[in-house]
């Protein structure tokens, strides 16, 4: 338990740095070790998932563009690939409609 409040205090410190930052620090330090979890198609899955949460009021909004692709890229992503998820999941987004 005093280790999860650590974390979190931790964590709230890093968040209230600055807007400008984007949450980079810890992106950085939660993605370190996620591209040895799975397989290539796991990682853009994983991508085309968020796009689909993104995608699920029916509009993206830049903030979660901007979130999604940095995501992409520190799982090892390619920019292609990420792209090919969101037309996906934006294509099941409007069929849903």
């Amino acid at each position: 338990m005093h280790g999860t409040h650590v974390e979190v205090t931790g964590l709230r410190g890093i968040s209230r740095r600055s807007e400008n930052d984007d949450f980079d620090p810890i992106l950085t330090h939660c993605a370190g070790d996620v591209p040895r979890i799975g397989e290539e198609h796991h990682r853009f899955q994983v991508i085309e998932y968020l796009w689909q949460v993104a995608y699920a009021n029916g509009q993206l909004g830049a903030h979660e563009n901007h979130l999604i692709s940095k995501i992409a890229g520190l799982l090892h992503v390619t920019h292609g690939h990420c792209i090919a998820a969101k037309l996906h999941a934006k294509q099941a987004a409007q069929q849903r409609e």
